[in-house]
């Protein structure tokens, strides 16, 4: 909807109709806001909208929509909640909650939702979808994977349920099967970032990294704030001995989170191999400030510090060492 029908919408208000009709413009003009990603001025909108007319479950709904764009998932939970008292079969509603309690962490009461939309339209692909990811997200991985499915026989063209059952097989160790959800969800959606994401993260599990490289090399394209993809990059770029990239990208990770003590336990690493001493031992320091079993970490990739030295051919300054070493 383009800025001059905003603007009629606006005129409208100014004649002063009947509630009823103030309310349908209020309304018309809030999602044509919301359409424009104008969240703020949508919202605004539509409490004018609910002020006229507090009994319509469509503008609950859409204001709830509206916060749910916003991150706000209390507020949307709270007009959803109202939207559905005003309207039970809602089903749009039901799903459009379940989301708002999964981004929220509250896979059960997501579940709850979805499963009443389920009860509602048997055949909404996208409900048996988002019901899986809550069952992933809850460890129910066959359950994950039965929904999934389903939702792939709804509607064969659907891409995320493929990229969402990849990522239970993945949960389950069947990589191949993974790799395979994910080839068939990216054929569908080219632009889907979660696929490359996770089909990164599978490819460097079977230990093929320069295609987990361009996988998250993809994803980074298509969203370039997506910070695990970075870190995930400079592992994989770390497995191919590319120490100075990998370190660019754990640069990157931190600059956007500077909270993730994973990057700097691994940028720590790194600068080990190129024997940056003092920088290996700043990142190492801060990793385990902030939590991370550093010695647990280095240990996962070599037996030991002897290890370690042998591999690289460079004995560690002995503080170093003593940080990476277990305690009698």
């Amino acid at each position: 909807m383009s800025s001059r029908s905003i603007t009629s919408h606006a005129e409208v208000g100014a004649l002063q109709p009947d509630k009823l009709t103030l309310a349908r413009a209020y309304y018309s003009r809030g999602i044509a806001y919301d359409k424009k990603g104008e969240y703020d001025r949508a919202i605004a909108d539509f409490t004018k909208a609910i002020q006229l007319k507090p009994d319509d479950a469509n503008i609950y709904y859409n204001r709830g929509i509206a916060y749910y764009a916003k991150g706000n998932f209390i507020s949307a939970i709270e007009d959803l909640n109202k939207a559905i008292q005003l309207k039970p079969n809602y089903a749009i509603a039901h799903n459009s909650r379940g989301m708002a309690y999964y981004a929220k962490g509250n896979f059960a009461r997501a579940i709850e939702d979805f499963t009443k939309v389920i009860e509602l339209n048997p055949n909404y692909a996208y409900a048996y979808n988002n019901r899986g990811g809550a069952y992933r997200s809850e460890g129910n991985y066959a359950r994950a994977i039965e929904d999934c499915t389903r939702a792939i026989k709804l509607n064969p063209n659907y891409a995320e349920p493929y990229s969402n059952r990849g990522a239970a097989y993945r949960e389950k160790g069947l990589i191949d099967r993974a790799i395979a959800d994910y080839d068939k969800a990216i054929q569908l959606k080219p632009d889907l970032v979660e696929a490359h994401y996770n089909r990164g993260r599978a490819y460097g599990e079977k230990g093929d990294y320069d295609r987990a490289i361009v996988d998250y090399t993809t994803a980074i394209e298509i969203k370039p704030k997506l910070v695990e993809a970075y870190n995930n990059r400079g592992n994989a770029y770390t497995k191919t001995g590319e120490y100075a990239r990998a370190i660019e990208d754990y640069n990157r990770a931190i600059q956007r989170k500077p909270d993730l003590a994973e990057s700097y336990a691994s940028r720590g690493e790194a600068w080990l191999h190129l024997s940056e001493w003092e920088r290996a031992k700043f990142d190492l320091t801060t990793a385990r400030d902030m939590g991370v079993n550093i010695i647990t970490s280095f240990h996962n990739d070599y037996a030991s510090v002897p290890d370690f030295e042998r591999i690289i051919g460079i004995k560690l300054p002995a503080d170093i060492a003593a940080m990476l070493t277990p305690q009698q």
